[in-house]
């Protein structure tokens, strides 16, 4: 399993999220991003896709106000990194939109 974790450290977390242990899952995804920051750099791409699956499964465990800043913050270095175009930059972009409304 620790070598799963290796390969793909936020598969064993989505897991976890999706069989309804959205907490420990969130717990599991700040400790990669912690690790990701200090080895990888906080414009990794991979870094970059963590902070995007903390502030989805902080969504969907209810918390639809702590997300959107989430994502407002991640937004402007995928924008660099990834592009202004690029699909996932658009679902951030998207994602807030949905969430902003959510708030409504």
């Amino acid at each position: 399993m620790r070598r799963l974790q290796q390969q793909r450290p936020g598969h064993l977390a989505r897991w976890r999220a999706e069989s309804g242990n959205i907490g420990t899952a969130l717990t599991e995804l700040d400790d990669i991003l912690a690790d990701q920051v200090n080895t990888l750099g906080p414009h990794d791409i991979a870094t970059l896709t963590t902070r995007h699956n903390i502030a989805h499964w902080r969504a969907r465990s209810g918390d639809v106000t702590t997300a959107p800043d989430e994502l407002r913050q991640l937004l402007p270095d995928q924008t660099r990194i990834l592009g202004y175009n690029n699909p996932v930059t658009k679902t951030t972009r998207g994602y807030i939109a949905y969430l902003q409304y959510q708030l409504r």
